[in-house]
């Protein structure tokens, strides 16, 4: 039975392909983001496609998206022609009708007279990418119009959008493939991603039908999310015969913008985006070649059948006993937590003899800024911290017991990192077990493993800043911890305000109180044998650090002030922005290292007063701004403050057995037909 997130789209010609709910990814627990994740994988690896619903661009977005791309083809011709892309390499800006070459042929000639038999592209379109990248520039219609500004703002806006849904798609893949949820992301930080826009002008019936099914497109980037018209959706081209999906061609129409056409059906691998492989121009006959060598053929005989899917012999499941990990204390102070679960395997058909089955407890360090950017050895690793080794010998598992279960437990130390999600480096834990048949067939398993620390608060924390060259010191209270959701208080008073002489006196009045709190993120990126010597050797690595805002705001009242006794009192609540998605204080020994800082800042006015008529102050003009920070402790909520060795569970070495153990020869039961014992029961013995 399928998820409520996950339903069928399109179910027709033995090809499937799902709908899904990417709401259920993006904020859902962790079991429901590794259903939809799996969801979307087999989407892309038996299909190509998926549609997704709820994937968080606003209709509105997309309207106002289409409708800027409308009014943009509209424009004069000899204005778009201004803004024609310069280089196939660059691939920005305006393409006319014609200009794109639809076929895998090579040889100009070839080309000419495949146009004159089918006709040309009947298409335009207009390609925008991230602003600022030097050897993408893009074309924009600004210097015309306002129109040519509301156009570029609309474009930019979108192109991040879309870019954003790109990421966390790329890393829902990551999550049904088993593999960290952030691997994929230096591959699709770069510049090159592609915003196109389509437009389809009107033509007699007989050309559109002649052409329209002719510009076939072989994409070879890593994701192209297509947002269709009400006209046009997904044309799929089979070994059979070609399929039209919701929306489909309306044949009244035959004027369009904004349709992408993809023919791929299937997603064997993942690359990094390239956009010299995705449009096909006549002028740029190398990139044809290599396009052509990775395309299928476009000949119905020449098809690949499709890949039948393999049954594993078993299935695995997992099922934890354990609470969730959770570390009290510092690295030095904490004991650890205890895990334990069974692990269950199914028989698939029939007995099946498992010479194997071992899992690990595995830690993977990742960075998103690696050595050498395609290196999978510069950008992850992976450490065993722990092996089970369930079998000794190879055993049978037999299909009339149905699921056989295998406990396992083990005692994790509390110096290990927490589970860290930065900006720049991350830490993950998991559970991978991999079975090996006698056959030589693997099945594989992995568990995400959330293990999180807790500091206990403590007392609370009391500052002093002097600010020299006044007299103002400025008192401080702050809990000892705080926590990523939810508020904490800051006391603040500041002494020395008023310095009176003998007919006036001086004052500093606050106007503003603004605080904000910081994030900073150091991570160490180490270099692979490979790359060591870009470092200067193998151990090395290069330093980054990443600093954020995770929390601000701005306060002009809600303190006391009293010049007679010259201080200045006030108590604010703070919080950390939980959409910032914040994380708890971390130093690993692997050099991913994240602290958070309080930074307070007071602008304070000078003013003048008579002693004898202190209300009637006047400002001097004088202003200060005076600015202190505060190390903070970030850190999960340690609930009742337990851990597993501080637990008493009952002991029973005192008792004997019981019930007592019977032998046959040596017990047996007689009916007892004496006189009434009742009174005398203190006094029986158990006799052998």
């Amino acid at each position: 039975m399928k998820p409520s997130a996950i339903s069928s789209a399109v179910s027709s010609d033995n090809l499937e392909i799902p709908l899904i709910d990417f709401s259920a990814f993006v904020s859902g627990d962790a079991p429901t983001r590794r259903t939809t994740a799996q969801a979307i994988l087999e989407g892309f690896q038996a299909a190509g496609f998926i549609y997704l619903r709820n994937h968080g661009i606003p209709k509105s977005d997309v309207q106002a998206t289409f409708a800027e791309s409308q009014k943009f083809f509209k424009r004069p011709q000899a204005q778009k022609e201004l803004l024609c892309w310069t280089t196939p390499e660059a691939n920005r800006g305006y393409s006319q009708p014609g200009r794109e070459k639809t076929t895998d042929l090579i040889d100009a000639a070839d080309i000419e007279a495949k146009r004159a038999e089918e006709g040309a592209d009947l298409k335009e379109s207009m390609e925008i990418g991230r602003e600022g990248e030097p050897d993408h520039p893009n074309q924009w219609p600004d210097r015309f119009d306002d129109d040519g500004q509301a156009f570029k703002k609309q474009m930019l806006a979108f192109h991040d959008t879309c870019k954003t849904l790109h990421g966390q798609v790329m890393s829902a893949i990551a999550v049904g493939l088993g593999i960290d949820e952030h691997y994929f992301d230096s591959f699709c930080d770069g510049g090159d991603n592609t915003l196109r826009l389509l437009h389809y002008p009107e033509v007699r019936h007989e050309v559109f039908v002649k052409n329209v099914n002719q510009a076939d497109e072989d994409q070879w980037q890593d994701l192209t999310p297509v947002m269709p018209t009400t006209l046009f959706g997904l044309g799929l081209k089979r070994s059979s015969n070609q399929l039209d999906y919701p929306p489909a061609i309306s044949r009244k129409q035959s004027s369009t913008t904004a349709v992408v056409e993809l023919k791929t059906p299937s997603m064997e691998h993942f690359k990094r985006p390239n956009i010299g492989l995705g449009k096909k121009h006549a002028s740029n006959d190398k990139r044809d070649k290599q396009s052509k060598e990775r395309s299928q053929s476009k000949h119905k005989d020449a098809a690949p059948a499709p890949a039948k899917a393999v049954m594993k012999p078993v299935k695995l499941g997992m099922i934890m006993e354990s609470p969730p990990i959770l570390f009290l204390g510092g690295p030095q102070e904490a004991t650890g937590a205890i895990i334990s679960g069974r692990l269950q395997v199914s028989p698939s058909a029939g007995d099946v003899v498992m010479n194997t089955i071992v899992m690990y407890l595995e830690c993977t360090t990742t960075t998103a800024r690696p050595v050498e950017a395609r290196c999978r050895e510069c950008m992850s690793t992976v450490t065993d911290l722990y092996e089970w080794n369930f079998l000794s010998k190879p055993k049978t598992f037999k299909a009339t017991e149905g699921t056989q279960e295998l406990p396992f437990s083990h005692l994790i130390p509390g110096h290990l990192p927490a589970l860290t999600h930065g900006q720049i480096g991350t830490i993950d834990y998991s559970l991978h077990v991999r079975a090996k048949s006698s056959d030589g067939q693997e099945t594989e398993l992995r568990r995400e493993l959330i293990i999180q620390r807790a500091l206990r608060p403590g007392n609370d924390k009391n500052s002093v800043r002097i600010f020299p060259p006044t007299d103002l010191s400025l008192h401080v209270t702050l809990p000892s911890v705080i926590h990523p959701i939810g508020e904490f208080p800051i006391t603040c008073r500041m002494t020395g305000v008023t310095n009176k002489r003998n007919d006036t006196q001086t004052r500093w009045r606050l106007r503003k109180l603004t605080w904000r709190i910081e994030e900073k993120e150091t991570m160490v990126s180490p270099a692979c044998a490979k790359h060591a010597a870009k470092v200067g050797g193998e151990g090395k690595g290069v330093q980054h650090t990443h600093d954020r805002e995770i929390g601000t705001d701005e306060l002009k009242v809600g303190w006391k002030t009293d010049f007679s006794d010259g201080q200045i009192d006030g108590e604010f609540m703070a919080a950390i922005n939980s959409a910032a998605k914040p994380q708890c204080e971390v130093d690993a020994p692997n050099g991913l290292k994240i602290s958070h800082i309080l930074v307070i800042e007071l602008v304070i006015a000078e003013e003048w007063a008579p002693n004898k008529k202190p209300d009637q102050a006047t400002p001097t003009g004088a202003a200060r701004v005076l600015r202190t920070q505060f190390n903070l402790h970030v850190t999960e909520r340690a609930g009742m403050g337990i851990s597993w060795d501080d637990e008493m569970p009952p002991t029973y070495e005192d008792v004997p057995a019981s019930p007592p153990h019977y032998q046959a020869d040596h017990t047996f039961v007689r009916e007892y037909d004496g006189e009434d014992i009742r009174g005398d029961m203190e006094q029986l013995t158990l006799e052998h």
